[in-house]
């Protein structure tokens, strides 16, 4: 029996592919092409990593980052040559810092693939630089980039605790989005209410609309001619003017011969509770154009239930240490805490828990 032998290094073997042996056909015929100059780019603000081109995902880390970006760098550069239908796995080693923005990165290569009727295998490493640089949103952001004014106003002044509320509600709708131009390039508190600059005119839209949906109210848009681009088209900024309505959750109206609470606030509509009868029922926003504000929540005082008997509640309010008693078929407990209003020389009992 003839013992075939590899015409490089000589060794005899049964498994050889064409003339050489698996090992002198991987060092000769498989060729792992990477560029010499290998970069992967990463924001070193939002920690955005470019990848086909495009910024993509925000990662957990800077860490985590500069393992993706080098990670997409070589699996998009990466040609495996002289083996079929090859599989490659990449395995992350260390990244060090090289300069104040740049890493290098090391890889292990598994590569597996087939030549002549046989399965090869090789391993080697691998290193990937990263950039630490902006993305394009960051870069537009640094420079207080926006297409789109949010103001956002009330027909009195803005507490501090609708403030918050607001600016927290339009914070996370950005937050949440990822496209390019969804940040916020300033924020600026006024006596009338508060301003949002945003990158993206799309978004700011989107956003007051929401508020519409929430909280209900108005949106009035106007536009301003501030330049021509590059392709002659008009640039313009748009200004989306959302405000409140003229009634807020918690107010207590008067509306006709009613006392009611304002529960919520929606697109065109409000939801009320009736203070004597305890019925609760929506209007149409426009319904309330004439409604007389006795209070608002700010003006509510707590206070405790101090004794239940049938549908008898006695109520000790806390600031004056006075006692109060309604007449409420509701299922109350002693100790449940409650909210009292005083208005037109009445003590209101406002909307409880299993009300609101």
């Amino acid at each position: 029996m003839t013992r075939r032998f590899c015409v490089r290094c000589g060794r005899r073997g049964e498994k050889l592919i064409g003339a050489l042996c698996p090992e002198c056909y991987v060092e000769r015929e498989v060729k792992v092409e990477l560029p010499r100059q290998l970069r992967g780019y990463v924001c070193r603000e939002c920690r955005a990593m470019l990848k086909r081109g495009r910024w993509e995902r925000r990662a957990e880390s800077l860490e985590e980052a500069v393992e993706e970006a080098g990670f997409s760098a070589i699996e998009e550069n990466l040609r495996v040559r002289g083996l079929s239908q090859p599989e490659v796995g990449i395995a992350f080693l260390e990244a060090r810092r090289s300069s104040p923005r740049d890493y290098t990165a090391r890889y292990r290569l598994e590569v597996r693939g087939g030549a002549g009727g046989e399965e090869v295998e090789l391993s080697r490493e691998v290193e990937a630089g990263v950039r630490l640089t902006l993305c394009e949103s960051c870069q537009r952001r640094a420079s207080r980039y926006y297409e789109a004014v949010l103001q956002i106003r009330a027909h009195a002044p803005l507490t501090k605790e609708e403030r918050e509320e607001l600016s927290r509600l339009v914070r996370s709708e950005v937050e949440r989005r990822s496209e390019d131009k969804a940040f916020i390039s300033s924020y600026e508190e006024r006596r009338e209410g508060v301003d949002f600059y945003l990158g993206s005119a799309k978004l700011a839209k989107k956003i007051a609309n929401l508020l519409v949906a929430r909280y209900g109210g108005t949106v009035t848009t106007s536009t301003k001619l501030v330049g021509v681009d590059e392709s002659g088209r008009n640039v313009l900024r748009y200004t989306f003017a959302y405000r409140l309505p003229r009634v807020r959750r918690g107010d207590v109206i008067r509306l006709g011969d009613r006392v009611c609470q304002v529960l919520r606030l929606s697109r065109g509509s409000v939801s009320l509770l009736d203070l004597a009868t305890r019925r609760s029922f929506s209007l149409p926003e426009k319904k309330l154009a004439k409604a007389e504000l006795l209070g608002s929540a700010e003006d509510a005082v707590r206070a405790m239930v101090t004794e239940v008997v049938k549908d008898r509640i006695q109520v000790l309010e806390f600031r004056d240490y006075k006692t109060f008693y309604f007449d409420i078929p509701l299922p109350l407990r002693v100790g449940d805490e409650v909210r009292l209003l005083k208005a037109e020389g009445r003590v209101y009992l406002l909307a409880t828990h299993l009300e609101e």
